[in-house]
């Protein structure tokens, strides 16, 4: 049997032997949530107060389990899509709730090639951050305010291409065909 660095060598894959763990605070999350609601219900072209307040009350009481469950979901989509890196087991006895409460902090641990850029890293933050806002969103104005509900998800869709194209670049082999000349 070949050990890994040998079986990596002759792959031309790189060794992942980096771990690093991304921080997304739920706070912050909440805040710019918060934030581009209350813009969304600013411009909004009614004079009905009512229907206006509803946009803006995105993360009040009793709203804010529905944007805990949709940041949950979307969390677990992330995960989802960054697994070459983030790999996480089930184990043996693992017991999972449908509770709303989110934790305080999403931490997702990769596992990366020593050589993967810092700058692919830090853009894949801003996306992770990106796609909650934006399903958060995309929920919530589908619900109070139909009529931008379509931007955001578009918005949503756009950040997990972006992060899927991110993760993958990084992945896959480049294979460079043979040329005489």
């Amino acid at each position: 049997m070949l050990s890994d660095s040998i079986t990596y060598t002759l792959t031309n894959l790189t060794a992942r032997d980096k771990t690093v763990r991304i921080l997304i605070n739920r706070s912050e999350l909440l805040h710019d949530i918060s934030n581009m609601a209350y813009v969304e219900g600013d411009i909004m072209e009614t004079e009905d107060d009512h229907q206006r307040h509803q946009v803006f009350d995105i993360i009040q009481d009793g709203n804010i389990d529905r944007i805990e469950r949709v940041l949950n979901k979307s969390y677990t989509e992330i995960e989802e899509a960054t697994y070459p890196y983030s790999k996480r087991e089930v184990q043996h006895g693992t017991t999972l709730s449908d509770m709303h409460e989110g934790p305080r902090v999403y931490s997702l641990l990769l596992t990366l090639p020593k050589d993967f850029a810092e700058a692919t890293l830090d853009h894949m933050v801003h996306l992770i951050h990106e796609y909650m806002v934006c399903a958060a969103l995309s929920d919530w104005m589908s619900i109070t305010l139909p009529t931008a509900a379509d931007k955001w998800t578009m918005k949503k869709e756009t950040a997990m291409d972006d992060l899927r194209r991110a993760v993958n670049f990084r992945i896959r082999r480049v294979r460079r065909t043979m040329s005489p000349f």
